[in-house]
């Protein structure tokens, strides 16, 4: 496979001062191979850092096929691409560029934007979502139970469950002592779509 990182958000404040990251590339021989990494950091004149320096950033590490008949799974818009960009550059750039996820909370409180976190009001969320590449984690956190939670998108016809709705992982949160479930959608359709999120109270 190969390997790489997007830059999604960054924010550093050095000696009062707004600092962008810095990467250096370094080649490296592991035997019977050999590769390259990169470094992610501050600026190579930033010899230290003093109290009040922060550094807010979301890195996300990307893996590929390296070719395309490597790939065996169902992702289609994958494959296509694969097909022209195979072991370069521009397949990281493609989760770059159109792997960039749109959110907007109706109802609810968003939390984190990567991975999209929300948080439910009396177990409750809607939400829409535009933009996005293959299946995307998404966390409902703040809710008093976790069983039989429900996933539905709205369409011209009305609210529908998720096929995804039946799968699911549970959390439990021991500083707030709430629990958070959390969906992996497929979201290679790039066209806007709402979802709603409850959970059915107990009989």
């Amino acid at each position: 496979a190969n390997r790489g990182i997007i830059i999604r958000s960054w924010q550093a404040l050095v000696n009062g001062k707004k600092a962008k990251p810095w990467i250096r590339e370094r080649g490296i021989n592991l035997g019977p191979r050999q590769t390259s990494i990169c470094d992610l950091g501050l600026d190579p004149k930033v010899k230290k850092l003093k109290a009040g320096d922060k550094i807010t950033t979301c890195i996300e590490m990307i893996i590929v096929p390296q070719f395309a008949d490597d790939y065996y799974g169902p992702n289609q818009a994958l494959r296509k691409a694969l097909k022209t960009k195979q072991n370069t550059w521009r397949m990281i750039a493609r989760e770059a560029a159109e792997n960039q996820l749109q959110s907007k909370i109706i109802n609810g409180k968003l939390i984190r934007k990567r991975p999209l976190m929300i948080e439910a009001d009396q177990n409750q969320a809607e939400f829409s979502l535009q933009g996005g590449l293959a299946y995307q984690p998404i966390t409902f956190s703040n809710l008093s139970e976790y069983t039989k939670p429900t996933l539905e998108i709205k369409t011209p016809t009305g609210w529908k469950l998720m096929p995804e709705s039946q799968y699911y992982q549970t959390d439990y949160n021991p500083t707030s002592k709430r629990w958070e479930v959390t969906y992996s959608l497929d979201l290679n359709n790039p066209s806007p779509k709402q979802f709603r999120f409850s959970i059915k109270k107990p009989l």
